[in-house]
């Protein structure tokens, strides 16, 4: 039987189950810095499907006072800030001035209930004042998203881990529930060895406040990577950027967090603009995931779901959008040669048996109610093998 779960429809159902003046005496503010070309950009602007998804998953810090509640629809209104430095308005060509300004650091989502940012960023004191915002950025070069869901906007319940005294810089944070924003998957982290010298490498953040950036270019790389808690990579990073996820340009696993850096802004006059060095400058500080992995629980899985394509105990979009094209053709069959996941759309071998999400007879033909099932895993932020599942599987639950 032929189905036809459009786009449109597969979001839907996703819904059911975020230097002018150069002759002037200059001001230093210290902070982060732009290295050679700057590659940060606008979510809207960026093609690559796992950095949208990797941006996704890291949200900013946010004032409990700059945010403005409407209980009758659930929503929170961002009370945004123009974007200006001790007062100052950006010199002309400085990118992103019209932008409005809000979170002071930012985060990712490392667990299905738990938030990964720097030390200096939250600590027990203040994380009653803190909130932790999903979405905030451009909808295009015009408009930002200051009006975000119920869903979008997380309160702190309890740090699990901390520490900012030098080398180790860095926050583990329990929410008061499990992160359903549009999107979210917890993000992979390195939990042991050693991110080697040369490994390319990207940042997603709020630089300065501004709606989300993602910064990652061709000669961005680990500078250096010593026994510490840290290492040094040349990222466009600012204030703001602090507690960002790093990641292994290639892999998508987190590397660590942005913790600090050469100054931001150069002040001239009356305008201020981005510090710019050369490229071989040697970086910014990332604390490594290593250092805090003992606060983040693993996602162990005895067996991966053959949805899970990566075996990495998440099901991401992409891999929802693969059992929906089987689900689309109405039946499937047998081929581990052509397939990455073993599996191709229509008549053929079923001598392979069927796939996890095929876990009512007649097989080889995956149902609404098994696509569903999926769409769960893909909700909960991950999966465990449990012999109660009715495949095999449950969601994951913290």
């Amino acid at each position: 039987m032929k189905r036809n779960l459009t786009g449109g429809a597969a979001c839907a159902l996703f819904a059911a189950a975020v230097l002018a003046g150069s002759a002037q005496p200059q001001q230093l503010i210290s902070g982060k810095v732009i290295y050679g070309t700057d590659d940060r950009i606008d979510v809207y602007e960026e093609t690559n499907a796992q950095r949208l998804q990797w941006a996704a998953a890291t949200c900013g810090l946010v004032s409990a006072s700059e945010l403005d509640y409407d209980s009758e629809t659930d929503t929170y209104q961002v009370l945004t800030s123009s974007f200006t430095v001790f007062g100052r308005q950006p010199c002309e060509g400085e990118p992103f001035a019209n932008q409005p300004t809000a979170p002071n650091c930012s985060g990712f989502a490392a667990a299905a209930d738990i938030i990964a940012t720097a030390g200096h960023c939250v600590n027990a004191n203040s994380l009653a004042a803190v909130r932790f915002v999903f979405g905030f950025q451009m909808l295009d070069a015009d408009n930002a998203v200051t009006t975000l869901r119920g869903d979008q906007v997380y309160e702190g319940a309890e740090v699990l881990g901390w520490r900012n005294d030098g080398s180790f810089d860095y926050a583990i944070v329990r929410l008061n529930r499990a992160i359903t924003a549009p999107e979210v998957i917890p993000m992979p982290i390195r939990r042991e060895g050693t991110i080697a010298e040369g490994t390319n490498v990207g940042v997603i953040g709020h630089p300065t406040g501004l709606p989300l950036k993602i910064a990652f270019g061709p000669t961005t790389t680990v500078r250096s990577s010593g026994p510490d808690g840290y290492f040094v990579a040349n990222l466009d990073t600012y204030g703001g950027n602090s507690g960002s996820p790093v990641f292994n340009a290639l892999t998508g696993v987190v590397e660590g967090v942005l913790v600090r850096g050469a100054r931001d802004y150069n002040v001239v006059g009356t305008c201020f603009e981005s510090n710019r060095i050369a490229d071989t400058a040697s970086g910014e500080d990332v604390s490594k995931s290593t250092s805090f992995a003992e606060f983040i629980p693993e996602i162990i899985v005895e067996g991966p779901h053959t949805a899970d394509i990566d075996s990495n105990g998440i099901i991401s979009l992409s891999e929802v959008l693969r059992v929906i094209q089987l689900f689309n053709a109405g039946e499937y069959h047998c081929d581990a040669v052509k397939s990455e996941d073993g599996y191709l759309p229509g008549a053929g071998d079923t001598a392979c048996g069927p796939h996890n999400s095929d876990f009512v007879e007649p097989f080889f033909d995956i149902e609404l109610t098994e696509l569903l099932r999926l769409i769960q895993f893909y909700a909960s932020g991950g999966y465990t093998s449990c012999p109660e599942g009715e495949d095999g599987f449950c969601p994951l639950q913290r």
